[in-house]
């Protein structure tokens, strides 16, 4: 089962920054229950986004 992240302290340090980064520009916006709504392949898909500077504006 694929792992799934509700809180920013579930996230894994390595995605962390980048989550943070995306919340505080409303790219990422938390669900109406204040929940988080990422699993592992959107965060991976998010941090390599990320990375290769796209979300850069």
């Amino acid at each position: 089962m694929e792992a799934q992240y509700r809180t920013l302290d579930e996230v894994p340090e390595w995605g962390r920054d980048t989550v943070r980064y995306l919340l505080a520009k409303n790219y990422l916006r938390r669900q109406e229950d204040g929940t988080l709504p990422l699993n592992d392949t959107l965060l991976n898909a998010l941090v390599i986004n990320d990375r290769a500077g796209l979300y850069d504006l």
